[in-house]
């Protein structure tokens, strides 16, 4: 039983070696600030290092390069999570504006609302606008979700009814 407990745990560390190199390569190429010949070497190096840690495990032995990809990888998914969302994407007309808003006072002033005119799926006329809200006329909200394929793609809605109907 403990042979094939260590088996199992060794496939299992192995399968974790093997995907974390795979993210960690495709992390540098595709968001590392830098100029292709410096993402190719750093990617490189990483999967390098992933193969060697690799090796090591199915070896029983060179533990330092699983520990260094191991260092290596706790620096990168530092350093991934301080990407911020630059918005720049190549988005279609009718999502190419970020809703913004800021609270002043009793007031909740929502930029970028959209309120197209619509004669089709991609038959629209755009108009963006401005529009305040005040905050003590809130009676309802209402949080849902709005499921496509699968339940782990959605987006959260929130939903605020007021005293005037809107």
């Amino acid at each position: 039983m403990r042979r094939f407990s260590s088996a199992a745990a060794r496939i299992i560390l192995l399968a974790i070696l093997l995907a974390s190199g795979a993210w960690g390569v495709g992390a540098i190429w595709f968001r590392l600030p830098a100029p292709e010949t410096a993402r190719i070497l750093a990617a490189l190096a990483l999967a390098l290092l992933a193969v060697a840690a690799i090796v090591g495990v199915v070896a029983r032995r060179l533990r330092a390069f699983t520990l260094a990809f191991a260092a290596v990888l706790a620096g990168l998914i530092v350093w991934w999570s301080t990407i911020a969302a630059d918005g720049a994407g190549d988005f279609p007309p009718e999502l190419a504006q970020r809703l913004t808003a800021r609270v002043e006072g009793d007031s909740a002033i929502v930029s970028n609302v959209r309120d197209f005119v619509w004669r089709a799926e991609s038959d629209f006329t755009p108009h963006w606008e401005e529009r305040t809200y005040a905050l003590t006329s809130v009676r309802t909200i209402d949080l849902f979700n709005v499921y496509w394929a699968g339940p782990l793609i959605a987006h959260t809605i929130l939903s605020f009814g007021f005293a005037d109907g809107r």
